[in-house]
Order: C-alpha cells, then structure tokens, then sequence
C-alpha cells in the first residue's frame, strides 16, 4: 500500500514539474504552443484594422477594382453581381477587405455569353480562380478563365478585347476612363504589421521601411529592447507583398526588402514564424489577424 502512494506522489510531482516547465516555455516570446508576445503593431498611430482600411486613415493599403469596357450587360454583368454579392464577397473576404454592402446577385443565363475571362492583377489571381472556380461550380454551364499580366495589362487586353472583365490592384487610370472603361469595386487590401516583441506597439511607416530593408536592426532603436530583429516576408509575386512593398515605396523610392529576411509562402508560415521568434517583425493581410 505505501508502495502505491508513494507511486501516486512521484507521478504527481512529475506532473505538477512537467507543467510549471510547460507553462516557463510557454511565456518565452516565441514556442508552439503559441503563448507569445507577437501583435499587430499600430501605424502611425493608427490601428491594423478592417474599419480603418474602410474609412482610409490606415495607410497599407489599397482598391481592388474590376474594370469593363463600358457598362456591362448580360452574363458579364451577372458574374460581377456575383462577386459583390454576399456569397462572393465572402471568398474575397478570405484574403481582403471585403465591401460595407452587398449587391444583389444577377443569375447567369445559358443563352447569354457562357465563357468568361478575366486578366490583369496578380495580386488577384489567386482570389480570381477560387471565385471563378466556386462560380462554375454553381453554374456548371459557365466557364471562367483567369489570366495575369499585372493591373496594366487588365486595361489594356480588356480594351482590345480579350478580357471581358479586367482585374486592377489599384484605382482605374485617368486614361482608362477617358477610354470609357466603367471601374467596380470589389475590395480592399489591407496589410497589418505584426512583431513578437515588448515594449513596441507602433511604428512610423518610415520606420518599418528602414527595418524591412535592413538599415534598423535593432528593436533599441524604435524604443524597444535591446533585442536583435528579425525580419520575415512573403515570396515574390505575393499580393500580400506586392501591397506592403508599394506602400514602403511611397516612404523610399528604393525600398528593396533586406536580404537576410526568412521568406515565407504563405500567411500562415509568417504567423508561425513571427509566433515562434522572439524579435521578429512580419506582415499579414488584414483579414487574417484573427489567426494571430
């Protein structure tokens, strides 16, 4: 019998040790269990946020706008009351900001135009193939391709015709509208600063440009600690980054992110990444903050 106490308080010591070790490792600014310091940094005094996107004060940010050449009508109209409606305003809600208000869905018709492409942006590729991809499932006789070549491209092939509907990363051009392109806003892209540090909850965006491309290194000098950064980006071609990069551009024409970054491929990897180590600094679109 004192044999089985005795076991009982030596598996119960093991316990009560193994979770104050736990709990110690949990509280160390960056382990996998996902107790750390990382949070989204105000920018120039102003909050990461989907409202402050919307209402312009939040400067990592831009408009997402589908163009046609002049008003649309039949199922180019229909597929883009589609993409404002509340069931495709949540697909583009998985990666943007999405509208204050939806339309009302025009539904396709199989004697109208059934084959659909869209070009320009990449930044919007991705979103686009899972709307078309999610359009075609609901509407099997539609067919809607995607294609890239950036937002230039979006007016211009959409002018000549071989886009129905062009995708832009940015506001239609003064050109475009003087060549009576007619712009829908579909969105907007938002990117929120997040750092796993103490002491530091906002920053100029001076100062994420210089620690981004490397000329800060040191959280010391933004007010924090005494703590080296480390900085973690996403891959080339990234909408994410494509959004970040333009709005450290504004602040310095030669932005050029800083060589010794970790690169990610994916929102969930710089979440990771910023969770799991103490120091770091990545960026996140908006929309996903709640995974923080």
């Amino acid at each position: 019998m004192d044999n089985k106490i005795t076991a009982i308080l030596v598996v119960i010591i093991l316990i009560v040790v193994g979770a104050a070790a736990y709990m110690a490792l949990g509280n160390n600014g960056g382990n996998d269990d996902g107790n750390s310091n990382a949070h989204a940094l105000d920018l120039d005094g102003v909050e990461a946020s989907e409202d402050n996107v919307l209402n312009g004060t939040y400067s990592i940010s831009r408009n997402l706008v589908l163009v046609t050449n002049g008003e649309p009508s039949g199922n180019v109209a229909a597929f883009l009351s589609w993409v404002t409606s509340e069931e495709g305003q949540k697909i583009l809600g998985e990666e943007f900001v999405k509208l204050t208000e939806y339309t009302t869905e025009i539904e396709p018709t199989e004697s109208g135009d059934t084959v659909l492409t869209l070009g320009g942006s990449t930044s919007l590729s991705e979103t686009a193939d899972k709307l078309a991809a999610a359009y075609m499932e609901k509407y099997d006789f539609m067919t809607v391709t995607v294609q890239g070549g950036g937002s230039g491209a979006g007016e211009s092939q959409c002018l000549s015709g071989e886009f129905d509907i062009g995708m832009l990363s940015r506001d239609l051009s003064d050109s475009g509208r003087e060549q009576g392109f007619v712009d829908h806003m579909i969105g907007q892209d938002g990117v929120a600063v997040i750092a796993n540090v103490e002491g530091v909850e906002g920053l100029t965006t001076a100062q994420v440009a210089k620690i981004f491309s490397g000329e800060i290194t040191n959280w010391s000098e933004v007010g924090g600690p005494n703590q080296t950064i480390q900085v973690i980006i996403r891959e080339d071609g990234s909408g994410t980054r494509d959004c970040f990069d333009s709005a450290m551009e504004k602040v310095d024409e030669d932005f050029i992110s800083t060589q010794s970054a970790v690169t990610c491929q994916s929102t969930g990897l710089v979440i990771q990444n910023v969770q799991n180590t103490a120091g770091s600094i990545g960026y996140i679109s908006i929309g996903q903050l709640a995974n923080l």
